[in-house]
């Protein structure tokens, strides 16, 4: 006989199931259907009674909604604790028996939400027999330990929904000037600007900015309440109670800062709130999930992690610059502070998370102390030896928070936590804590009385006159954006412009005592780069500073959230000029497990090991690598010490370093810059915006060609090429057309001729429709101005994805002069010269230095720059004309292979890959023997890299923009 599975026979098996497995009683409850129509069950654990909720369907819509609902329900019931349990709607099916319906029960994935006395936790995927496995484990261990457990997962999730229900309210009808948005931010100009490394990852940065500044809203009001909760049994505050009134929080935020936790309350968003019913509705959610969640339960390290993490990622990722991973934090902390009365100072502080890594790595290098003294040293290093500062309100209400939860019971009078420009401050200067009396963005307001502060007018501290430590994770803000008053009292700290983290070094120094440290997150420009070498001058010359340790992480693109530029962990020692001393080695440390698989303890853990380590020991294990360079390497940029700093590898670095050392010996003589043997140009930059998708036709020859690519070909006459264009087809014909090449990507043969792309050069009938849809107007006259200074016979990628699976080649041939976009860079040479160089650049010792000098824009990414191209050798002009027939020869024999991808080809030993390298070899001096010991060192190493990078960027994979895209406008 047929079976409907329903709510009710599922619900049967599940509470079967349950009962057994957790040697439970079952008491129906059918009285209690009203007003829900499923049947429902209780659950009996010696005197604990918990409803059994099933549903099939969608399950939350947000979990928030489903912890508040869960919650009523459990009131309304007067149970103990809740199992709510979703089924996907596709066990709504008939079955033959019973039997089935168990099975469906016991196998299919279901969402599981917990609220018990025993167990808070919310599963998006889980099987009953696990689901019922994780619920004995822990009411065993509450039996045995009467200690709840409570899943950080769910109060984030929670949290963070809250956050978004609220924000998503705020939404409506806000623009720019919105009081809560200038309360939060400040200056909405300098928020702009300050997050703009993320920013121009997407399409409307200014809104999306916006959006992001009511997240931060809905965020900091979510704090606020969250720490309520914390402190309310703990030091006897009023219970926190739905509100009638948006203007009732008042009320309990007054009762908090009587006592103390100003700090965290000084960002206003509670009485700056609508006082709607969506608006009222959104809090009273959040504070019954407070209720529901009990917080106050989850172990301090826990707690740290849940505010971190609940602000929405989205907004986390636009605003990576303000955040920093709490392991790299630890990491960074680890290696710079020694003793535990040292004072610490960050200039930049953003949501604090290095500050409370200074709070823990001093608290671990403490004696065991008493709980008195230890009461005491917890305010010593708040109120005296841990200082921080940011331009933005909501990050110094972070910092404050994050401070705070070091030990919530704590009534600290004062955290060292300041809103102002730090660039306008000097050692000894007075900082305002409260955001409201402060006029940001450049300085403090003269009405904050700094003389007699009060509550009302807000309060200030001292900066001390100097400090052991300055631990920061500066702007990363490219120089082009800066405003002149950004730079404070540090304008002419450098004799030519640098990007924003520059001027925080300059800062710094000035705080620091001799032997003091800068601890930072830098960017790859710190290390390398001809605009930043007045920087490293100033550092290293005459032995000012030395370099310490110098951390990267291999598994990941960066230390900073969200981040997709490298960056690297920087300790720098400041010495006494006029005392001689010998040098220290710097560590070079590659850190070879993810961020998020370390704890905060291990972080530390492998810090401490670290500084352990005796100078010049090498280290290899399964956290990290260690190598040493001397300072005089590290001050000359010695090319070691880039290897070292640009592979994610020390033997890698060791076996190219080889390579590239053995060529330039075999062959100096036949070997010069670059530079020197071709002109190189920049490709076609028609600078409008959607001005090179209205006039590149692309050959559909892989799908993700045609990602940024409207206008695709379809097929050619001898006199028209016919493409597809939203949805229509065109025909453009031939004298409307030259040669092109828009991308690189899955271009497999070295000679491009019959399957390069089209450049359209005139306008054509239908072209109307091509500007109106992109909304562009193609000025041809200029644009054929411009076509004609770039057109060339040898194309080379300029931004390259060296792990991508589109790339194959680097430079490309056409015995035909072509047009390629800013994409790629143009090499004038003559079509003999052009061969030669084509084989010479997609050769394994032009990607050796390439890889070695790479700039790092994302990940894997590099961009082929002037600076890096005159740093790479090729062999010299007189070479090339001498083995002129080789090249020819070798040329024919190469153009119309088709190549896999570059790290297949290292990966697997391509014979075509092998061949080439050997010819090139074999010109310059190398014997057969040499090339057979050589090659396949150098194609593990290069493979191996590759594979690193491709790992490192792997998160980031379905976010990316295709390279073409990324040069437009």
């Amino acid at each position: 006989m047929a079976v409907s599975v329903t709510e009710e026979t599922l619900e049967q098996e599940v509470a079967n199931f349950l009962a057994e497995q957790l040697s439970a009683r079952i008491i129906s409850q059918g009285s209690l259907r009203y007003p829900r129509k499923q049947f429902d069950l209780l659950l009996r654990l010696n005197d604990e009674q918990i409803v059994l909720e099933m549903e099939i369907g969608e399950g939350w819509r947000k979990i928030v909604e489903g912890v508040v609902q869960a919650s009523e329900y459990k009131e309304r019931l007067n149970a103990d604790g809740i199992i709510a349990i979703v089924y996907p709607s596709d066990v709504r099916r008939s079955v033959v028996s019973q039997e089935q319906v168990r099975q469906l029960a016991l196998k299919t994935q279901t969402q599981a939400l917990i609220l018990t006395t025993f167990l808070n936790a919310h599963y998006p995927a889980i099987k009953l027999p696990e689901l019922a496995e994780r619920i004995s484990e822990a009411w065993t261990k509450y039996q045995q330990q009467k200690v709840a457990t409570i899943s950080p997962e769910l109060v984030v999730s929670a949290l963070r929904d809250c956050v978004q229900l609220l924000s998503a309210e705020l939404r409506q009808n806000k623009g720019l000037a919105d009081p809560i948005v200038e309360t939060v931010v400040g200056s909405f100009d300098l928020f702009r600007i300050l997050a703009e490394v993320e920013q121009q990852q997407v399409k409307q940065p200014e809104q999306q900015l916006q959006l992001a500044a009511l997240d931060l809203a809905a965020y900091v009001l979510v704090n606020q309440l969250l720490l309520y909760r914390l402190l309310e049994m703990a030091i006897g505050l009023p219970p926190l109670r739905t509100i009638n009134k948006t203007d009732e929080l008042t009320r309990y935020i007054n009762a908090v800062t009587r006592i103390n936790y100003e700090a965290v309350y000084s960002v206003d968003v509670a009485s700056k709130l609508p006082d709607t019913p969506s608006v009222r509705r959104h809090i009273n959610d959040a504070i019954r999930a407070l209720e529901a969640l009990r917080p106050e339960e989850l172990p301090h390290d826990l707690m740290g992690r849940v505010f971190h993490e609940f602000l929405p990622f989205e907004t986390r990722k636009l605003l990576g610059a303000f955040y920093t991973k709490p392991q790299a934090a630890e990491l960074l902390a680890g290696l710079a502070i020694d003793e535990p009365e040292g004072i610490v100072f960050d200039p930049a502080c953003g949501s604090g998370t290095l500050l409370v890594a200074a709070y823990r790595c001093k608290w671990r290098l403490l004696p065991q102390l008493p709980p008195r003294d230890q009461r005491r040293k917890h305010h010593d290093f708040v109120e005296r030896q841990i200082y921080g500062v940011d331009i933005m309100p909501f990050a110094a209400h972070l910092a404050a928070m994050n401070m705070t939860l070091q030990d919530v019971h704590a009534k600290v009078n004062y955290l060292r936590i300041g809103v102002g420009h730090s660039l306008t401050l000097s050692p000894g200067a007075r900082v305002g804590t409260i955001a409201s009396q402060l006029s940001l963005p450049f300085e403090i307001a003269e009405e904050v009385d700094l003389n007699n502060p009060s509550r009302k007018k807000g309060t200030a501290f001292k900066l001390p006159t100097h400090v052991d430590i300055v631990l920061m994770n500066p702007p990363f803000t490219r120089k082009q954006r800066l405003k002149a008053n950004m730079l404070g009292n540090y304008k002419t700290a450098f004799h030519q412009a640098q990007n924003y983290w520059a001027y925080f070094l300059a800062l710094a120094d000035n705080f620091l005592t001799v032997s003091g440290k800068i601890a930072a997150v830098l960017p790859r420009d710190f290390l390398s780069g001809v605009p930043s070498q007045a920087v490293r001058d100033w550092l290293f010359k005459n032995g000012h500073y030395c370099l310490r340790y110098l951390v990267k992480t291999v598994k990941e693109v960066a230390f900073s959230e969200a981040a997709r530029f490298r960056d690297f962990l920087v300790v720098l020692e400041k010495q006494n000029k006029q005392k001689e001393s010998s040098s220290p080695l710097c560590a070079i440390v590659y850190l070879k497990r993810r961020l998020n698989e370390l704890s905060l303890d291990e972080a530390a853990t492998i810090a401490k090991r670290i500084k352990e380590l005796p100078q010049g020991q090498r280290l290899r294990d399964e956290d990290c690598d260690v190598v040493w360079v001397t300072q005089e390497q590290v001050r000359s940029g010695d090319r070691a010490f880039q290897f070292f700093v640009s592979f994610s590898d020390p033997e890698t670095a060791e076996t190219l370093l080889e390579f590239l050392s053995v060529l330039e010996s075999k062959a100096c003589q036949h070997l010069t810059a670059l530079t020197k043997v071709v002109r190189i140009t920049r490709g076609l930059n028609p600078a409008k915006k959607n001005v090179i998708k209205a006039i590149y036709a692309v050959r559909p020859i892989h799908k993700d060609r045609l990602r940024q690519s409207p206008i695709v070909v379809k097929r050619e006459t001898k006199n028209a090429v016919i493409v597809s264009f939203a949805n229509q087809e065109l025909t453009i014909p031939q004298n409307s057309l030259r040669l092109g090449l828009k991308t690189h990507a899955y271009l497999t043969t070295m000679e491009v001729k019959n399957n390069c792309d089209w450049f359209i050069s005139r306008p054509f009938k239908g072209f109307d429709k091509v500007e109106l849809i992109l909304g562009v107007q193609v000025d041809f006259e200029d644009l054929n101005r411009k076509a004609d200074a770039v057109e060339t016979h040898l194309a080379v990628g300029y931004r390259l994805n060296l792990a991508a699976p589109g790339t194959c080649l680097l430079a490309f041939y056409s015995g035909q002069k072509l047009v390629p976009q800013q994409a790629f860079s143009s090499f004038h040479a003559n079509r003999k010269m052009a061969q030669a160089l084509c084989l010479w650049l997609n050769s394994v010792a032009f990607i050796v230095q390439i890889l070695a000098n790479r700039a790092e824009t994302e990940g894997s990414f590099c961009n082929l720059t002037d600076e890096i191209l005159r740093k790479t050798l090729a062999p010299t002009a007189q070479f090339f004309e001498s083995h002129q027939k080789e090249f020819a020869h070798a040329f024919r024999k190469f153009r119309s292979v088709q190549w896999r991808s570059l790290l297949e080809q290292f990966e697997h030993c391509d014979k075509h890959r092998h061949e080439l390298d050997s010819f090139l070899l074999q010109l310059l001096g190398f014997t057969e023997n040499e090339i057979a010991q050589l090659l396949p060192k150098v194609y593990r190493a290069i493979a191996q890299e590759l594979k690193t990078l491709k790992e490192a960027m792997q998160k980031h994979q379905d976010e990316e923009v295709s390279e073409e895209d990324e040069q437009e406008g």
